[in-house]
């Protein structure tokens, strides 16, 4: 591994990035999310069941005293780690496109802010403010790395389209790529769709309604279909761009 400096500079080489330093976020990530789940008091009249329970309840105070430490934690430290990856990608992308490679860093620095935000500022029922401030830095995570990944594929599908390629992509892992992103989106729409309109930060799901019309259900395939584009992109960047 490289030195903890030229690591959150981005001066990664594809293989520690891959086989090493992507493990080790999104694994410490899911472990801490992990521990905040199985803190999670259990409450009779609304047990928490991802089907029915938005990722963010792990970090209401309220409910999760002790858990809620865990799931500020997987978020702070997710968002500090993706850090030297923007500028990986940047030092990547910026050789095929600088117009794109900009893009795409602009969106994912506010992904990786807004992660950092989220653990940092407890979702507290009161005063209303709190409530605010998670839906906005929820929103930016979501739509941050979507629009990331959304760039992202649209640079490299250009690049395997043209007829002067700057770099060499898999198709068959673009293909894969593209399909995550499109399940993403569709799952981001019903979520969108069937989550309250007051967006007032907090959920609480109606018993008659089944799970498959429960925005919770559809926020938490989009976020861990997240978990696959960021290694997914990382392994289709070739070596050439080194």
């Amino acid at each position: 591994m490289e030195k903890l400096k030229e690591v959150f500079q981005g001066m990664l080489s594809k293989k520690s990035l891959t086989h090493y330093y992507l493990p080790f976020m999104i694994g410490s990530f899911l472990f801490f999310l992990l521990i905040a789940r199985l803190l999670y008091p259990y409450i009779p009249i609304y047990p928490y069941n991802w089907t029915t329970s938005m990722i963010s309840r792990l970090g209401w105070p309220e409910e999760n005293p002790i858990g809620f430490v865990f799931f500020s934690l997987s978020f702070i430290l997710l968002g500090i780690l993706t850090l030297p990856i923007v500028q990986y990608l940047y030092r990547k992308y910026s050789k095929i496109n600088e117009f794109y490679a900009k893009l795409i860093v602009f969106f994912f620095f506010a992904y990786s802010i807004a992660s950092i935000l989220i653990g940092l500022i407890p979702n507290f029922y009161e005063p209303n403010i709190f409530k605010l401030i998670h839906v906005i830095n929820a929103g930016f995570i979501f739509l941050g790395f979507f629009l990331m990944s959304f760039f992202s594929a649209i640079l490299m599908l250009k690049n395997v389209l043209s007829k002067g390629k700057a770099a060499t992509f898999s198709k068959k892992l673009l293909v894969i790529y593209i399909s995550i992103l499109i399940y993403c989106l569709i799952c981001g729409l019903l979520w969108v769709i069937l989550a309250p309109t007051n967006r007032s930060g907090r959920f609480f799901p109606n018993p008659i309604t089944p799970f498959y019309f429960s925005a919770p259900f559809y926020e938490w395939q989009a976020f861990m279909a997240f978990s696959f584009l960021l290694p997914i992109q990382c392994i289709i960047l070739p070596d050439e761009l080194e």
